[in-house]
C-alpha cells in the first residue's frame, strides 16, 4: 500500500510540473572555427533566416552565411557565398517579390580593398544577382538596406580612404536590379563611420553617426537622403537607434558619475533630436546594449552583454524597457562560462522574442551563432542545443528523466564520464563525474524539485537532456 501510495504521489507532483514549450528553446550553428551572425527576419511560416560570416565553412577566410530554420530552430538550410578573402552579411530585409536582400562587405569581390555587397536572392536563397559598390582606394561597409516603394533600395553604410585623409558616411539609392541611381556623402573628414540606421516610417530615415567634427551624432534624413537635421548623441559608445514614438532610442554603453564600468545605456531625443532622458543599467562591469527594437505593447526590449571581463566571460543581456520612463520591466540574462553575446532581438508573432548572437561557452568550435526563443517573459529553455549537420545516437543518455532521483547510463568513455547540470535560467548548477569506461550514474540527492538539463560530450559535440526532479 505504500508503494502504491508514493507512486500516486510521484505521478501528481510530476504531472504539477509547467514544462517548457515550444515557445522557448535554444540553439548553436557552426563548426570547428569563428562564426557569428548579426541579422534576422522571422519568415511567413515562422521560421527564422538569419545572415553573418562564417570561418568554419565556405571558400576563404569568412565567407557570408546564410541559415534558414524551422519554427523550432533546427536547419532548413544554409548557404555561403564569398571568394578568398574576408566576405559577411550584417543585414537581411524581406522583398515585395518574397524574397531577400542581403546588404554587408566584400573583400573578395568589386574594386578597391573592401566593397558594399549586395545581394538579391529568392526563398531559397539562391542568388539572383549581386553588385558591389566602391571605388579603387577606398574602404566601403554597408550596414543597412531597405526597399523602396519603386523596388529600388537604399543602402546606408561607410566609406573611407586606405589612409585615413577622408571617411564618409554613404547613402546609395539604387533601382531594382541594384545598379546605381544616385548617392550622397555626409562628413569627409577622418574616421566618419556609420554605426546603424533605421527607416522612419515612409519619411526618410535616422543615422547614428560618429563624425569627426561632431562626435557621435544622430542624422535625420529625407527619402531621399539628404539631410533634414545633426544633433549630437549623448552616448559614449552608441551602437542601435530605433524610432519610438514621436522621437528616437539609442542604446549602447556610457559611463555613470562615479562608475568604475561603463552602464547599458539608453538615450531618449524628441523628433528633432534633441535629447530627452538617459537611463542607466547594470555597472557591476562592462556592460552594452547592442540592439535595441519596439514590442507590440509600447516597449521596446534590448540585447547586448553585462558582465564583460576581457576575453573571459560575458553573459548575454536581454531585457524590456519603458522608452519613455526607463523602468526595467523584466530582465534575463544567457549563458555559460565564456563570451556570451546579443546581437540582434525582435518580437515574433507569438508576442515572445528571438535573439540572435554568438556564444563561446556551447557550440562546436571557438565561437557559435547563437538563436534563442523565448516567451513573453524572456523565459527559454536551456543550456544550448548544438544543430548538427548529421544526427548520431548518443553514448550517453538519460534512463529515468522523471523522479525523485536521475539515472543516467553511458558507455566508452576511456577517461571517464563528465556532465553538467543547469536549472531552468540556464545557470550551471552543479556537475556529475565518474571514472569508469562505462556505467550508471545516479544524480538529484541535493537539489531542489524543478526542471533541469545535464549536458554532456557525445562524439564531437554536446547533446542535453531534459530531466525533472520530484518529491
Amino acid at each position: 500500500m505504500k508503494k502504491f501510495v508514493f507512486a500516486a504521489i510521484a505521478l501528481l507532483l510530476a504531472a504539477s510540473v509547467t514544462y517548457p514549450q515550444q515557445t522557448g528553446w535554444s540553439r548553436t550553428y557552426g563548426g570547428y572555427s569563428s562564426d557569428f551572425a548579426y541579422g534576422l527576419q522571422q519568415t511567413q511560416d515562422n521560421g527564422y533566416i538569419m545572415v553573418g560570416r562564417t570561418n568554419s565553412f565556405g571558400a576563404g577566410s569568412f565567407d557570408l552565411w546564410l541559415l534558414r530554420t524551422d519554427s523550432v530552430g533546427d536547419t532548413s538550410w544554409t548557404k555561403t557565398y564569398g571568394g578568398e578573402s574576408w566576405d559577411q552579411g550584417v543585414r537581411i530585409e524581406p522583398t515585395l517579390d518574397s524574397g531577400y536582400v542581403i546588404v554587408g562587405q566584400t573583400g573578395s569581390f568589386g574594386v578597391g580593398h573592401y566593397n558594399i555587397w549586395l545581394l538579391k536572392i529568392d526563398g531559397t536563397g539562391d542568388t539572383l544577382w549581386s553588385k558591389t559598390y566602391g571605388e579603387v582606394g577606398y574602404e566601403a561597409n554597408g550596414v543597412f538596406v531597405t526597399q523602396t516603394s519603386d523596388s529600388g533600395y537604399v543602402i546606408i553604410g561607410d566609406r573611407k580612404s586606405w589612409d585615413l585623409d577622408s571617411a564618409y558616411i554613404w547613402f546609395i539609392k539604387t533601382d531594382a536590379n541594384g545598379d546605381t541611381i544616385y548617392t550622397h556623402s555626409y562628413g569627409g573628414n577622418e574616421y566618419d563611420d556609420c554605426i546603424s540606421a533605421q527607416r522612419v516610417g515612409e519619411a526618410g530615415f535616422i543615422v547614428l553617426g560618429d563624425l569627426w567634427e561632431e562626435g557621435n551624432c544622430l542624422i535625420r534624413l529625407y527619402d531621399d537622403g539628404t539631410v533634414y537635421w545633426i544633433e549630437p548623441c549623448n552616448v559614449w559608445e552608441p551602437e542601435y537607434v530605433q524610432l519610438a514614438g514621436l522621437g528616437f532610442l539609442v542604446t549602447g554603453c556610457d559611463y555613470k558619475t562615479g562608475g568604475e564600468w561603463p552602464y547599458l545605456c539608453l538615450y531618449e531625443t524628441d523628433f528633432w533630436g534633441f535629447g530627452q532622458f538617459k537611463e542607466f543599467y547594470g555597472g557591476e562591469n562592462w556592460d552594452e546594449g547592442v540592439c535595441i527594437q519596439p514590442t507590440n505593447d509600447g516597449y521596446s526590449i534590448v540585447t547586448g552583454y553585462r558582465d564583460y571581463h576581457g576575453i573571459k566571460h560575458s553573459e548575454l543581456w536581454l531585457l524590456k524597457v519603458d522608452p519613455y520612463w526607463g523602468d526595467t520591466i523584466w530582465t534575463r540574462t544567457y549563458g555559460g562560462d565564456s563570451i556570451d553575446v546579443g546581437t540582434y532581438a525582435q518580437q515574433t508573432n507569438d508576442s515572445g522574442f528571438i535573439v540572435l548572437g554568438y556564444t563561446r561557452s556551447f557550440g562546436a568550435g571557438a565561437s557559435d551563432l547563437w538563436l534563442l526563443k523565448t516567451d513573453a517573459n524572456g523565459d527559454t529553455i536551456p543550456p544550448a542545443v548544438e544543430e548538427q549537420v548529421m544526427d548520431s545516437p548518443a553514448d550517453w543518455d538519460v534512463s529515468s528523466p522523471v523522479g525523485a532521483r536521475i539515472s543516467l547510463r553511458y558507455s566508452d568513455y576511456p577517461q571517464g564520464f563528465h556532465a553538467s547540470v543547469f536549472d531552468a535560467s540556464g545557470r550551471r548548477v552543479d556537475e556529475v563525474h565518474a571514472t569508469e569506461r562505462s556505467g550508471t550514474i545516479t544524480w538529484g540527492d541535493n537539489a531542489s524539485r524543478g526542471v533541469y538539463f545535464m549536458r554532456a560530450v557525445s562524439g564531437n559535440s554536446a547533446v542535453s537532456r531534459k530531466v525533472v526532479l520530484v518529491r
